[in-house]
C-alpha cells in the first residue's frame, strides 16, 4: 500500500506499507474470523488538494474471479484496472451499473481498463444497498482448457459450486433420528412435528458464528452442529 499527497503549498506527503495498520473486522456478529482490515491514512486530505493511491495484493481465491470497485462515496477522477495474465489464460469482464468499456493492451497477455470522472454517490436515507448502485466490473480468469469449475461465468456455475460445498453437510445421524423422534412423539399433524423441531433449533442450538476460510461459504456438517449444540444461520 502506497499513499500520496500533493498540497494545494507545502511540501508533499507520501506514505507506504509501514505506516499501515492492521486490525480485526468489528461488529460482524461473529465469535471467531479471520478477517481482518489494513488501514492507510493519507495526511492533508483536504479539500482542493490531491490524493491518489495504490494497493497491491495477493490472493489465493475460492473462485478464479476478482471485483474491480471503481465508484465510491467521493467523487473520482481517474481509476485504472491492470490485469496481467500467463500466457494462454483468457479472461471475461462483466460490467455492473456502468457501461462497458474496452481495454487496452498494454504488453503480452496483459490488458488496462481505465474509468474517468466518475460521480460520488452520496449516503441518502434508505437508499439502495451501495453495492446496487456502484459502478464495477467482475473478471474471471480462464485458465488453458478450463471447465469452470473454479469460476463462475453462468449462475449455473455459481450454483453447481454452492452445491458442491453443502455436499453431504445435511447427512443426517442416528444420534439426530433419534432426536427427532422423541421431538416429534405425540404430534399428530406435520405442522406440529415442524414446530416441534423448529422450537428445538431456537431454544436449544445457539447461535454461533465461527468463519475461518471457507468456513465463511461452506456450513458445518449437521452432526457437529447437533454434537456442540450451536451453529450459524447457514448450518442451522
Amino acid at each position: 500500500m502506497r499513499g500520496w499527497c500533493i498540497p494545494k503549498s507545502g511540501k508533499d506527503y507520501e506514505v507506504n506499507d509501514k505506516d499501515a495498520i492492521e486490525r480485526a473486522v468489528e461488529g460482524g456478529g461473529e465469535l471467531v474470523t479471520d478477517l481482518k482490515v489494513r488501514i492507510l491514512q493519507i495526511p492533508a486530505g483536504d479539500p482542493g488538494n490531491v490524493v491518489g493511491y495504490e494497493i497491491q495484493y495477493d490472493d489465493r481465491p475460492y473462485v478464479l474471479d476478482d471485483q474491480w470497485q471503481f465508484q465510491r462515496s467521493v467523487p473520482v477522477k481517474e481509476a485504472r484496472y491492470t490485469l496481467q495474465m500467463p500466457s494462454g489464460w483468457e479472461y471475461k469482464a462483466a460490467w455492473v451499473n456502468h457501461a462497458k468499456v474496452e481495454p487496452s493492451a498494454s504488453g503480452a497477455n496483459q490488458w488496462q481498463w481505465i474509468v474517468t470522472d466518475l460521480p460520488a454517490i452520496r449516503p441518502e436515507r434508505e437508499m439502495p444497498p451501495f453495492h446496487g448502485l456502484a459502478g464495477r466490473m467482475i473478471v474471471s480468469f480462464l485458465g488453458p482448457g478450463a471447465t469452470q469449475r473454479r469460476g463462475f461465468l453462468t449462475w449455473d456455475d455459481m450454483g453447481k459450486w454452492a452445491a458442491g460445498l453443502t455436499e453431504g453437510r445435511r447427512d443426517s445421524t442416528p444420534e439426530i433420528s433419534k432426536k427427532v423422534t422423541e421431538i416429534t412423539a405425540g404430534k399428530e399433524s406435520v405442522q406440529q412435528k415442524w414446530k416441534g423441531v423448529a422450537g428445538y433449533l431456537q431454544k436449544d442450538i445457539r447461535y454461533v458464528a465461527i468463519e475461518l476460510g471457507i468456513g465463511g461459504w461452506q456450513p458445518h456438517s449437521a452432526n457437529d452442529v447437533y454434537t456442540h449444540n450451536m451453529g450459524i444461520a447457514k448450518t442451522k
